[in-house]
């Protein structure tokens, strides 16, 4: 079975999740050996002749570009331009599109959800941090976490689920008891398809949802991540995109982001 096989069963047999809005957790996503392969990478990466982590002060959040599709940017490693050729292949968007309802999802202009360019960004934070709640912007199709967790890490550091009555920027992520999370494990993959709030998110996804959505039955795709556990210092994982428009090579890495405006610590 080759790689791209081993992946197009994994989602095949995984089972979409509803609770609170639709979405995939798919266990051992890649192979063990190209998964071991492309951990031992991404922990080796230098930037500006010092190590990745070094660079990331308390409370910072810290990214790297491994692909860039519409840039032609492909980092100089046979791993790395392997996991692009696994995941940036039509049938595995092909196969994403046939798990989700896609109404729910953001389109183009013209109402279609072609795929036109794609990311994969070796993405780390330091903590205490925390990612306010928010729905993600019109340009994402599908947005990907592929969880890098050392073992015996904090599995309480995936993805957090807030439900879709709870417009951004409301919900209390320290008093909520309806919240929910991805485990962060070992080659853990968490999938979702971005969709706005019918109410719109104006500075999230530039003015709201491409569609009107039925404000009693909204699938906003409310979502967090923070990083106060006390045994985890790093929270470590690649995020990959699927997007409907070309984005700028800086919009994923490399470089160290500011987002004090949109993180509460």
């Amino acid at each position: 079975m080759t790689n791209l096989e081993y992946v197009i069963d994994r989602i095949s047999n995984t089972e979409l999740k509803t609770d609170p809005w639709e979405h995939l957790e798919i266990k051992n996503v890649l192979p063990s050996e190209l998964y071991q392969e492309l951990k031992s990478y991404v922990s080796s990466l230098k930037v500006g002749g010092n190590n990745f982590l070094d660079r990331i002060e308390p409370s910072g959040r810290h990214s790297y570009s491994l692909v860039h599709q519409s840039k032609n940017r492909i980092d100089d490693s046979d791993v790395v331009r392997e996991y692009y050729n696994v995941m940036w292949n039509q049938s595995i968007i092909d196969l994403l599109k046939s798990k989700f309802t896609m109404e729910n999802s953001y389109t183009n202009d013209d109402g279609t959800q072609e795929v036109v360019d794609f990311d994969i960004a070796y993405d780390v934070v330091r903590r205490p941090f925390k990612y306010k709640t928010h729905s993600d912007v019109k340009q994402k199709l599908f947005t990907c976490i592929h969880y890098f967790a050392d073992e015996g890490d904090d599995i309480n550091l995936g993805t957090g689920m807030a439900p879709s009555t709870h417009p951004y920027p409301v919900y209390d992520l320290e008093n909520a008891t309806d919240k929910k999370t991805a485990k962060y494990l070992p080659n853990n993959l968490f999938i979702f398809s971005p969709s706005g709030h019918p109410r719109g998110t104006p500075g999230y996804t530039d003015g709201g949802p491409r569609k009107d959505l039925d404000a009693n039955n909204p699938k906003t795709t409310n979502h967090y991540y923070e990083n106060l556990s006390e045994t985890t210092e790093f929270r470590k994982t690649c995020h990959i995109h699927y997007l409907l428009y070309k984005v700028p090579t800086e919009w994923c890495g490399p470089q160290h982001f500011n987002y004090k405006h949109l993180v509460n610590i």
